[in-house]
């Protein structure tokens, strides 16, 4: 149990890191890259105002022809209508895409865009960005000037590789310490539970015989007929003798769910009929419902098989039954055996008291009781459906109640299909 609370712990404390690093890393890269692709825009544009002044004083645009063959960075230079001027891109492998991409390109002086293609099965980013100039009102020219991203592409998949094997790194570490810090943490919690489980199965271990001894003591004395008692002395031993059947019911349930804590009961699975169980366990606890004029129906024609313990799944179905009962003054009580899916599904519903949301989520709880006084009149004590729900999850399954509609509790439990 420890274990799997050491191992949820981590996996929390992991999980809370992971997204805190996540956030931090992911803020960093965005404001890395807006800041980055934020100064070469302006860096992009100052550098066309400096072709243009050059254009101007000496007719030549300052871009280097080894740049544009290698497509590095290309410009194009248009007059007022629209004439082109200058092509310093014709010579650049990429001058094909990025003329087929015009409609893409900025139109307002000052803009910049970024131009995404493929070119030989790889991704391409070519920055551009447009500068209109003007004289007196009269457009003198617009320059286009494109630059290529590639190295700051290549520079962002690097950079997320190692972000991303540092991340790893650092949430494996996480994890580890994480699981250290749980087990330190949960240590004396578990010393504690330890020491209470201890006390609760030797106790009940150690209970049982004197109970056995003390029922078996006043069943000799009820049932001696040399021994003359007051009406008021048998009726003590009945009350002696019902308190200590409590006693030695109550032992029994502590002493399993304290085997159960320990982890250590082996399951004897088998392949099991649900249903020939379930009609064998309704026909055995008929005649107690027939006692409080409750009727005890069983809904089951198809056999529905699950590999499970066979005596452990009776103790289940004996508890869901007989609570049902006990919380029942009248109507039906319905038994239902069914395969839904890959699940067999087994239903207990009764006509009884009804269970709050609340309850419900409470009720699997060891020593809650619904009804207080009526669980201590009818010889409950808590613990059946908590030995219930140990079954079932030792089962891999799942058992859950509701209220019913009209009144009553419905209790589902799910396992395994057997095919």
């Amino acid at each position: 149990m420890f274990g799997k609370l050491k191992r949820r712990l981590a996996l929390i404390y992991t999980g809370i890191f992971a997204l805190i690093l996540v956030i931090v890393v992911a803020a960093t890269v965005i404001i890395g890259g807006v800041s980055v692709i934020k100064n070469e825009k302006e860096m992009l544009i100052a550098d066309i105002h400096d072709e243009w002044r050059e254009w101007t004083g000496s007719g030549e645009l300052p871009v280097d022809p080894v740049m544009v063959e290698r497509g590095e960075m290309m410009s194009l230079l248009y007059d007022g209508s629209g004439r082109l001027v200058v092509d310093q891109m014709s010579g650049s492998p990429y001058a094909e895409q990025i003329m087929s991409m015009r409609e893409n390109w900025p139109q307002e002086d000052g803009s910049t865009e970024i131009l995404c293609f493929e070119n030989g099965g790889e991704k391409k980013f070519i920055l551009m960005g447009l500068c209109r100039f003007v004289t007196n009102g009269t457009v003198q020219g617009d320059l286009y000037t494109f630059v290529n991203l590639e190295d700051y592409y290549d520079m962002a998949v690097d950079g997320f590789a190692f972000l991303l094997l540092l991340c790893l790194v650092c949430i494996v570490t996480a994890g580890g310490g994480g699981y250290y810090m749980a087990a330190k943490n949960i240590k004396p919690l578990e010393l504690l539970f330890k020491r209470e489980h201890e006390f609760a199965a030797n106790a009940s271990h150690e209970l049982r015989t004197p109970l056995t001894v003390m029922s078996l003591g006043i069943e000799s004395l009820q049932n001696d007929p040399d021994s003359k008692f007051s009406p008021y002395a048998e009726e003590t031993l009945r009350d002696m003798q019902q308190e200590t059947q409590y006693m030695s019911k109550l032992t029994e349930a502590l002493l399993t769910l304290a085997r159960g804590d320990e982890d250590n009961v082996t399951l004897q699975k088998e392949k099991v009929d649900l249903t020939a169980v379930m009609a064998d366990i309704c026909a055995q606890l008929r005649p107690l419902a027939e006692q409080k004029n409750l009727q005890l129906v069983f809904n089951g024609t198809r056999r529905v098989f699950s590999l499970c313990d066979k005596d452990k799944i009776k103790q289940l179905l004996i508890i869901l039954v007989d609570n049902a009962i006990k919380y029942s003054d009248s109507g039906t009580i319905t038994a239902e055996v069914e395969a839904d899916g890959m699940q067999a599904v087994i239903r207990v519903l009764d006509e009884g008291i009804s269970i709050t949301e609340g309850e419900a989520e409470r009720i699997f709880e060891r020593f809650y009781r619904v009804d207080k006084a009526r669980s201590r009149a009818s010889g409950g004590f808590g613990l059946g459906l908590s030995i219930a729900q140990w079954i079932v999850k030792r089962h891999g399954g799942s058992i859950t109640a509701h209220q019913r509609d009209g009144g009553g509790t419905v209790f589902t439990v799910r396992l395994a299909l057997y095919r």
